[in-house]
Parts: structure tokens; sequence; C-alpha cells
């Protein structure tokens, strides 16, 4: 089905993936806004494997002051491409992850657009959905110098209560909380699960076709990684080092270890306090992407990289508002919103990290820098930054969103205007 433009509502263009076992489902997920903070769990120890990543020896550049070229942020192109019909037979058949694909009618043109979402149908009674999340902690060693960048320690004379693992771990984007948008109590749930609950009110209220709708990312830490470059670093010092590596030699050794990876659980690499660069080092500075790809098997693997940023390296590297949860947060939401990282829009832009104009669902980049707090769940504890992220509906000039708001805490207040 396709949507008439007086309908005002995407139509699913299929069914989600049934449920099956390896996706347990859960008691109700929820949705978006300002905070108030439930109790976290805490992380366990994590004994697992170390695996190593194929070192690099890309010759590098000298290493730059952080500055403009790419943003901070990034979707890569689907590496191998499916013909997009392909997924309507991998989702069915649990080969990738669960998702449903959508088709709307956008206000600003009048033309047609189909959009993946990862998740259930929530035009039609779609419930909770869980989809495995492997977190692959990356300890990088720069060779020249012998630093190590390893996101599963803290150092807490540098500003970090935990480690960058056990931030994510343990934070909102992961463990359940209260949310609230406004006034209108959202649930209780994941970010994420509060985003899309949000983010397609009209369906997921208490009065709507699907009341229970969410996505749980259930969490595991599989092993460890490790990579070595022979690259210089940013800043010399004890607490404000600042790693660089190349973007396209790292995601090359992301794919390759990922062949044999099973497709139906999303990878999350975190680095701590390291960016990615191109050209040779000259241009900087990427702290996470998404992307996906067609794997050994025929299958799309879909999977991100984020960069956790501590305190003082956010302070003294020109990065500003990027500190710990905010790319992760960023990332994950985008994956969500567009796995296979083909979601068509009309064109946007000049917000954000766009300087220009663009047409991808990508729900972090038009309001990248626009962060709100979480506080600890326990006094002293390290407080969480996220960030605030558009809502589907605003792409294509629909209002879909709770309060009738285009993002989380209602930044925008009306749809994307076509770009020139």
């Amino acid at each position: 089905m396709r949507l008439a433009s007086s309908d005002n509502m995407p139509v699913p263009r299929r069914r989600a993936l049934p449920t099956q076992a390896r996706y347990r489902l859960v008691g109700i997920l929820v949705a978006a806004l300002t905070l108030w903070a439930v109790p976290t769990a805490v992380a366990g120890a994590h004994a697992v494997p170390v695996v190593h990543l194929p070192a690099s020896t890309k010759p590098e550049g000298p290493a730059i002051s952080p500055r403009s070229g790419r943003p901070i942020t990034l979707a890569l192109p689907y590496k191998h491409a499916v013909n997009p019909t392909t997924h309507e037979v991998q989702v069915p058949a649990g080969t990738t992850i669960p998702t449903t694909l959508y088709s709307t009618v956008a206000g600003q043109d009048g033309n047609t657009y189909d959009f993946s979402i990862v998740g259930g149908n929530f035009t039609s009674g779609a419930g909770v959905t869980t989809v495995p999340l492997d977190i692959l902690p990356v300890v990088i060693t720069f060779t020249p110098t012998g630093d190590v960048y390893d996101p599963t320690t803290a150092n807490s004379s540098c500003g970090e209560p935990v480690s960058p693992l056990t931030a994510v771990e343990t934070g909102p984007e992961l463990v359940p909380r209260k949310w609230y948008a406004g006034h209108t109590y959202l649930g209780h749930g994941q970010y994420l699960d509060a985003q899309l609950r949000g983010e397609f009110w009209n369906w997921t209220n208490p009065s709507g076709a699907s009341p229970g709708f969410g996505l749980n990312l259930s969490v595991s830490n599989p092993e460890n990684l490790t990579y070595s470059i022979d690259a210089p670093e940013e800043n010399a010092g004890t607490c404000d080092n600042l790693g660089e590596i190349d973007l396209n030699t790292f995601d090359a050794a992301v794919q390759s270890f990922l062949q044999s990876w099973t497709s139906t659980t999303v990878p999350l690499f975190v680095l701590k306090n390291v960016v990615l660069t191109e050209s040779n080092g000259t241009i900087c500075c990427v702290g996470g992407y998404h992307s996906a790809f067609t794997d050994s098997s025929g299958n799309t693997q879909t999977y991100a990289v984020t960069s956790y940023l501590t305190p003082d390296v956010v302070a003294s590297s020109g990065l500003g508002v990027f500190d710990n949860l905010a790319i992760i947060s960023h990332e994950i939401a985008e994956w969500v919103n567009d796995p296979f990282v083909n979601d068509p829009t009309p064109s946007w832009g000049h917000l954000g990290q766009v300087s220009g104009c663009q047409a991808n669902l990508e729900v972090g980049d038009p309001l990248t820098g626009t962060l709100f707090s979480v506080a600890p769940p326990r006094p002293g504890g390290l407080t969480y930054d996220l960030q605030e992220l558009v809502y589907a509906g605003w792409f294509y000039d629909q209002n879909w969103g709770v309060n009738g708001w285009y993002s989380t805490r209602g930044t925008f207040t009306s749809g994307a205007s076509l770009c020139s």
C-alpha cells in the first residue's frame, strides 16, 4: 500500500519479522523526553575474550588540531549493497535485523518516500521487539609512543569516575528509566525506546494502535578487541591525549572482523578518546558513524562505531559538546531510524552539523551538539550527556510526534523546509 497525501500517516510496506525465540519480548518499553532517573543496574565483570584486529600499517601524516572538514558523525554508504527489495526477503527469514518498511507522502514536495525503522509495525498493534546489541570495546595502541586508549578502564585522576564501557552499559541509553515529554508521561524504558514512542506517538499513545510498541536492546559484551597502529597522536599530556586513526583503514578492519558475525545482532564498536580522519590525516574529526554491508553469507550486517570522549579531552581538543554518551546516543538512534543507510527524504539542511543540503533520514544530524544531561542515579555518580534527536516526521513535514513536537525535547516545532 502507498499513502494518499490526505492521510498524513505512514503506511507499512511489509510486516515486521515474526516473533522468534532470539527476540525475547519484554514488558512495555517507552518513550522520549525530559528525564527523571530511576536507579541503574551495575555492569558485571568483563572476563571476556580478547580478539586482535589486523594492525594498521597505513602511513599517517602528522597529527593535526581538530578542525572542520568532516562532521563529527557520518552515515557511511552501504558496502556491496543488495537491492533494497532483498531486505523484504531477509527480514522475514530472520537473516538480518527486524525492521518494518513504511511509505509516506512528504508535505514539502508531495512525493512518496519509503523508509525502514527497526522494530515491529507501529501502525497495527506491534509490541516490543528485542534486538541483541554486542558492545565491542576497542583497545587502541599507538606503537610510536606506546600509548594505549582503553575503553574498559577509567582514570579517576583525569575526571573519569567510570570507564567508557561501564558508562555505556549502565547509562540511560541502555538501562531503563522514567521519561517525560513535558508533562506527558511516556513510560519506563531505554532512551531509544523513549525516542521511538515519542516519535510515533500518534500510534504508540495509550489510546493508539500500538500502545505496547517498543524496542529493547539486549546488551552483551562478547569480547574485547585490540587494534595497533603506527600513527601519531594529537595532544601530548597525561589526561588530554586525543588519538587519530584513518577512518577507511579502520572500517576495513571492522568489516573484515564482522564477516562471520551474527547478522541478526548489532555490533557497537566503542573507542575511547580516539577520532577518525581521512586523506592522510588532513581531514578531521569523525567521532562516530553507522553503516551496513553484505557479509560473506549474503546477509545484511548493520553496525556502528562511536568514540567516548572524556572531560579533559573535550576541554582541550576543541571538539566541544561531544562528551561521554553524546556521540553514542546519536549513532544508535540513526541506526534504528536508517538501519540500511538508504532511507531517502526530501532535501533538508543548514542545521546542526549539516552546512549544505542532504536527503537522508539521519535523526541526529540536524541537532548535533544539542545535548541534555541526565542526573546520576546516585549522588557522586556520572552525569550522562545525551543528544536530542529529530523525529522521523520532521523529515517529511508530518506531525506524528508527542505534543505535536518534531524532536525529543521540542526544539523543533515544525517540519523541515526544502533545502536549496
